[in-house]
């Protein structure tokens, strides 16, 4: 984001998480010009539609600023507005929360960061030569073959988490890429209790620790964690599919397109994603 608003006179981030009075600005109405005139006394600096990226991290701990967004288009649609969140998802299909949440259908534009492909990870480790060669789609000699064959298996050990292919960039360790590792899982197990998720938070953490140690492996819904339904596992797996956590791969007797006309939702793999 700090590199995108390079383009603009002016860059505003505001951080819901680090300065809780940021989210009491919402609470009070949606009136936009009172919110950004608040804005600009807690940040300290000058919010000016046309020339500013006003940035809202960590949307996901004040549920009114993403029902303002919907207010910020259609008032003042000449501001840039960015919000970001983790585990959005799971926020959004709370199905306790006492205040319902208006999500701005139609009026924002939903963009997902993903993890890096292998396409990628070859440029961001400085193999851009070998990345154009492998898109190329010819046959590749033995040489490039084994190289490519090599990378990829770091690849597969490293992962495409920016953080860890940074980390083994800047020291060439497995065992740092695996601490980065780490450190994400359980960031994200310890952000569940965060949410009011249909889900328990401590089932999606045993559901998530099983996914992450029985990645690719067969499950069966019934029996995959134990004393954890067939029903709420499938919920749980839902949850984090839609959160970006996983991704479950359905097994299908279908011979035919679409494969997922014969998907078997008690009988599948999941994979990291």
């Amino acid at each position: 984001m700090r590199h995108f608003a390079e383009q603009f006179e002016n860059y505003v981030e505001i951080n819901f998480e680090e300065n809780e009075r940021y989210q009491v600005i919402f609470d009070r109405n949606f009136d936009v010009r009172r919110i950004l005139t608040a804005l600009e006394l807690e940040a300290g600096k000058r919010i000016l539609p046309g020339k500013t990226l006003l940035f809202l991290d960590e949307i996901q701990t004040c549920p009114r600023a993403i029902t303002a967004l919907r207010y910020f288009y259609e008032e003042l649609p000449e501001l840039h507005v960015i919000a970001a969140g983790s585990l959005l998802e799971i926020l959004l299909n709370g199905k306790r929360r006492k205040d319902k949440l208006n999500f701005p259908v139609g009026r924002v534009r939903s963009m997902f960061l993903y993890p890096l492909s292998f396409s990628e990870f070859l440029r961001g480790t400085g193999n851009e030569m070998l990345c154009d060669y492998l898109n190329r789609g010819n046959e590749k000699p033995p040489s490039t073959h084994e190289r490519l064959l090599e990378i990829f298996k770091s690849f597969l050990v490293i992962g495409g988490m920016p953080e860890a292919v940074s980390a083994f960039m800047g020291t060439g360790s497995i065992l740092e890429c695996q601490k980065v590792h780490r450190d994400i899982v359980m960031n994200f197990m310890d952000d569940f209790q965060k949410y009011d998720s249909p889900v328990p938070p401590d089932v999606l953490k045993r559901v998530f620790d099983f996914a992450v140690y029985h990645v690719c492996s067969q499950v069966k819904s019934s029996s995959a964690v134990e004393g954890i339904s067939a029903y709420i596992f499938n919920e749980s797996v839902d949850m984090l599919h839609r959160a970006g956590l996983i991704h479950p791969v359905k097994a299908s007797s279908c011979d035919v397109i679409p494969l997922g006309s014969a998907s078997k939702e008690t009988n599948k793999k999941i994979a990291s994603v």
